[in-house]
């Protein structure tokens, strides 16, 4: 799926807010700039996801199974059995536990990505 990316055209931060409507207003997170959506900067590409939902779902999966990988899922297993959030660890369960963090890890990675975006345009 082609998509469109747009840019702050003060700042050119990505943390743009715009209106689906043709001559609508946009905004920037990161400056603080307002103005209209047609003097936002743009940039076609192919992103292979059709929305953003599945870009999150995909990048969980990828932590997923780095974690996998690297035998995070028997440590977590233990993790849980010791804090009391289960008795007993099978794999759909652990399977489950896994998702979630990588999901949160997916999440926690993207917002860090927006804060490092704002100090970078607060500092300059």
């Amino acid at each position: 799926m082609t998509e469109k990316s747009f840019f702050c055209p003060s700042c050119h931060s990505p943390m743009v807010k715009l209106s689906v409507l043709a001559g609508g207003e946009a905004s920037c997170d990161g400056c603080g700039w307002k103005g209209d959506n047609k003097q936002l900067l743009g940039h076609e590409f192919d992103s292979g996801f059709t929305n953003p939902e599945e870009i999150l779902k995909a990048f969980a999966n990828d932590v997923k199974m780095l974690l996998a990988r690297n035998g995070v899922g028997v440590e977590l297993g233990r993790l849980i059995l010791k804090w009391g959030f289960v008795q007993t660890v099978d794999a759909a369960t652990l399977t489950r536990y896994m998702i979630a963090v990588a999901r949160g890890i997916a999440s926690a990675v993207m917002e860090e990505r927006r804060t490092q975006e704002k100090e970078r345009l607060h500092a300059s």
